[in-house]
């Protein structure tokens, strides 16, 4: 049975509405604003229902079925271009529509992410995988220097101080800031780095409307430890856990291992050293207390995020090396 020029001109107000809202949910996702994929199809019906003078099939044929959209003006009013009255437009049309209704569907559900820290051994790790992750539809990162990479989903903030950040809209946050007391020059800016500064990105972060959480700290964290490194790590932990994410996972690797020098860093005496005893050792030492790759920690780190909904994640290194 031939198509009515009614069924193939809703068919193809549909692939039109559904390309208009493709093209809202495409602008809204290029501002990084979150639209629901459950609020994809009202988005369509909102659309066709303003869409003055385009009717609606009905196959009931009543005058005003429950939820039908109904527009006063007659069929009349369509655009004035022909429409073939054939089954094979009104399929056409309609399959350009889902086509597109998926489409937009797939955008809403893209994510954006904030790096702090792109540029050290495992934040540019995960910047690498962010980036690769077509789930992502675009990767802020922020820091005292650019990163090397180049990507069209990159956007780079840099500062000076991290306290006067602004985040911008993001829904996950990964931060891998960290140094050492002899690279900082003491223990107060030490501090200033892997306390204030972490805490001041994942505040700003929350305040932008980031969910999850996900931050590289230490092996010993702990804010009774006697070592002052470790408590502070432990300070920070116990500081971003009271920020009210949806949820938080936190890295904890050992010895970390790494190109340090194609980051233009120098290569760590101590790390040299106990990298090599670790390696010679590596049969007889525990998992947690082996030396762990920079792309082992950020790949974990950023699965399990993923992967955890709620609630808080403590990653060991034991956890987070290859199986």
């Amino acid at each position: 049975m031939a198509a009515t020029p009614v069924v193939v001109a809703t068919a193809a107000a549909m692939a039109a509405a559904v390309a208009a809202t493709v093209g809202a949910a495409t602008a809204a996702a290029a501002s990084h604003k979150v639209v629901s994929r459950a609020k994809i199809p009202d988005m369509v019906v909102s659309l066709l229902s303003s869409k003055r003078g385009i009717p609606m099939h009905n196959p009931q044929g009543s005058a005003n079925p429950r939820n039908a959209v109904t527009p006063n003006l007659p069929a009349t009013s369509l655009p004035a271009s022909p429409l073939p009255a054939s089954p094979q437009a009104a399929t056409a049309a309609t399959t350009v529509a889902a086509d597109a209704l998926q489409a937009a569907a797939v955008v809403a559900d893209a994510r954006v992410a904030l790096v702090a820290g792109a540029t050290g051994l495992v934040g540019r790790e995960i910047l690498a995988r962010l980036l690769a992750d077509k789930s992502y539809s675009a990767v802020h990162c922020v820091g005292r220097r650019s990163p090397q990479e180049a990507h069209p989903k990159l956007v780079i903030h840099l500062t000076d101080n991290f306290a006067d950040f602004e985040a911008p809209a993001v829904d996950e946050v990964f931060i891998a800031l960290g140094t050492t007391i002899k690279v900082a020059g003491s223990q107060q800016a030490f501090r200033a780095v892997d306390f204030d500064a972490v805490l001041a990105v994942a505040r700003s972060a929350r305040a932008a409307g980031a969910r999850r959480l996900g931050i590289v700290s230490a092996m010993g964290a702990d804010t009774k430890s006697s070592v002052f490194y470790n408590r502070v790590k432990g300070e920070m932990e116990s500081a971003v856990s009271r920020l009210a994410y949806d949820s938080v996972v936190l890295a904890r690797p050992s010895l970390l291992s790494g190109d340090r020098s194609a980051l233009g860093q120098a290569r760590r005496s101590a790390e040299k050293f106990a990298a090599t005893t670790m390696r010679l050792l590596r049969p007889l030492t525990p998992a947690n207390y082996r030396a762990i790759a920079a792309a082992d920690v950020a790949a974990a780190l950023v699965r399990t995020l993923q992967n955890t909904p709620s609630g808080q994640r403590v990653l060991l290194s034991g956890e987070m090396q290859p199986r």
